[in-house]
Order: structure tokens, then sequence, then C-alpha cells
């Protein structure tokens, strides 16, 4: 592989930490960054849409499942990686900025180990932005359900808090790439919402101050509160009985899918407009298990990273009360009708929808 004195700086995540609205921001002013002296490549088989999953994928086995979720190149690892040195030679740029949060979500051990070696002709660090346990617990749960899952919410956590799960382990997520990187090469910042958060990446490791554009534009993948969420679970959860799922699911009804998630983020978001931020609730059960979790996160971050986090129940309310009828029962039956018409309509237009890719990128879900 190529050997080089630059910087490379992996922007992992994590998931729910703005990433995406960070990746899109790069990508609209990568002139920019370029004048400033950082690279982020755009015109390799390791980019697609905004991000560098295609180089995360890459370092995936195939044996485990594909996920559709994870752009791919569709070229073996060697070749994305050729793609991409070739691309920062050609670049005059001390520091070279690649970003996906499925370095951090999909990797481990063994496949941050293959990345460590295939880039240790680079000064590499690993940046990473922290948040609240709890903050984005809720977070995760919503936007997994706006990705189609139909878990309540005691069952997701019953899943991602389960032992052995890391995916709310920072100390334990991390730890491999302390031990490949070095806890010396790794930036970890708390999270900040709205575009504030960007100038804060962008001096933990340029040389010099940037001089950015507006922000506060950038809020990708925003999710809902609690009502609007149970809602959209609740139309999943009648979609998924309609189809009467047999366990697998190919391209095209994994791309029919994605079409009904845009449509009902879409609608979703435009009746949320007008309402008031509402509060979350947690069970004392969910809050325990992922306070177990925390404090000694919080330790780790302050003790090696001088990072604080904050943790507690701040911004979390009391139960919702109970109303008869439930609005998001009768909004989501209104929401079932609507799509349910709309899937069907896609079955009759599909012959017609060529090339995949260019629809892919078209129904791409962004922030309102």
């Amino acid at each position: 592989m190529v050997q080089s004195q630059r910087a490379i700086v992996f922007h992992i995540g994590l998931e729910r930490t703005g990433t995406t609205s960070f990746q899109r921001f790069c990508t609209n002013h990568r002139a920019l960054l370029q004048k400033s002296g950082i690279l982020y490549p755009t015109r390799c088989l390791a980019f697609s849409a905004y991000s560098h999953g295609p180089l995360a994928g890459s370092y995936i086995n195939p044996e485990n499942g594909r996920d559709f979720t994870i752009r791919t190149a569709k070229a073996s690892r060697q070749t994305v990686l050729r793609s991409l040195f070739d691309e920062a030679e050609k670049k005059a740029a001390h520091t070279i900025l690649l970003s996906s949060e499925h370095l951090s979500s999909r990797l481990r051990t063994p496949e941050i180990e293959a990345l460590a070696h295939d880039f240790s002709g680079f000064d590499c660090k690993i940046l990473v932005i922290i948040r609240g346990h709890a903050q984005r617990f809720v977070s995760s749960y919503a936007i997994s359900v706006m990705s189609g899952s139909s878990k309540t919410i005691e069952d997701y956590a019953d899943e991602v808090l389960a032992e052995g799960s890391v995916h709310f382990c920072y100390r334990e997520l991390l730890a491999p790439w302390e031990r490949y990187f070095g806890r010396e090469n790794l930036i970890i910042k708390p999270y900040q919402s709205g575009g504030g958060l960007f100038p804060v990446i962008f001096d933990s490791f340029a040389e010099n101050r940037l001089s950015l554009p507006e922000t506060e534009s950038y809020t990708d993948n925003k999710s809902f509160g609690p009502s609007f969420t149970e809602a959209y679970r609740l139309t999943n959860l009648a979609r998924s009985r309609a189809r009467q799922n047999n366990g697998s699911i190919s391209y095209v009804t994994w791309l029919k899918s994605r079409y009904c998630e845009v449509l009902l983020k879409q609608w979703l978001t435009q009746a949320s407009k007008d309402q008031a931020p509402e509060p979350w609730y947690l069970s004392e059960k969910i809050m325990r298990r992922l306070e177990n979790l925390a404090v000694p996160d919080r330790q780790w971050l302050e003790t090696y990273y001088n990072v604080h986090l904050d943790g507690g129940q701040e911004g979390f309310g009391q139960p919702a009360s109970r109303q008869l009828p439930n609005p998001a029962e009768i909004l989501a039956n209104a929401l079932t009708i609507q799509i349910g018409a709309r899937w069907n309509l896609f079955d009759a237009a599909l012959p017609a929808i060529i090339p995949m890719k260019r629809v892919l990128n078209s129904w791409r879900i962004s922030g309102q």
C-alpha cells in the first residue's frame, strides 16, 4: 500500500451524534476544506452519497449476511483502498478526512485490526463523538422505528442493552480502536445539537482554524418524539403483518420498504411541525440498565480523555396519561391505509424504475 506520513482522520460516529449532517456538510464544502489542507475524498470507490460507507463495507465479511443499509463498492477491499489512495496522492492535502458511522457500528476487533494494518503508513487519528446514554438510546430507538422496526421500546432495550452488547457501552466499543491505533490517537468530543458541533470537530484536528459557512441548516435524520414514534411503530407492525414476512428479504423488498419509510417520514414530519417538543419517558428498569453502563463509561472518559458526559434523567418526563381513543393508534390506522396503497402502486410501477441506484439516491432519507 501507499506509504505516507500525512494524517488520516477516521470519523467513526457514533451513530445518532450528528454524523450524517457532518458528512453532508463536508461533501457540500469539500472545495473549502481542500483549500484548508483537508481532503474529504469523493472521487473514489470508498465514497458514496456523502459518506465513506463503502470503505467500511469493504471490511465486513459477506458471510455474515448482506446489510442493505451499507452502500458497497462492489469491488474488493484492495481495489477500494487503491482507489482511495490514488485520489489522496493526487491532492496536496496534509489531512485526509474519512467519515462513516458504520466504522463504529459494524466493525469489530478483526476488522479494526485489518483497518489499522492497511493504514499503517499514515498518521491515523480516530475521531469519536459521544452522547449521553439515555439521550442516545431514545434517539436510536426512534430511528430504528423509522427504519422499519416494530419493536416496543422495552423490547428494543432488551436487544441493545443485553449482556455482551457494546452498542451503548462506549468503553468496550472503543477498546479495539485504542488497542490497534493507540489511546493517544483517539479524539473524543461530547455531542452538541445543531451546527455548533462542526467547529468543535474541525478544531480537534485541523492545523489552522477554519472559517466555516453557516451550519445551522444541517440537521439530517432528526428523530420524532414518543407519540409520533409510536404511531410509526404501529404502522410498521401493521405492514409487517400484511406482508407475512417469511424471514428473508430481497433487494426489491428492501427497496420497497425504504420507499415506504421515506413516505412515512415525510407525512409525519409535516404532521409534527406544529407540535410542541414532547419529553420521552423511560421505565425505571431501562434507566437502571443505562446507568449501569454510563457510570463506568463516564469515569473512563473523564480519566483518560478529560471528557465530561452528562447523565441522569434530564429531559425525560413522566408516563403519558392514557387517552381513549389513543391518538397514536388513530394516526397509525390512517398511515397504514395510505402506505398500503402506495406499496401496491410501487409493485405496478417497478418494471419502469431503472436504474435502481438512481432511485435509491433520490429517495435517500434526509432531515426536513
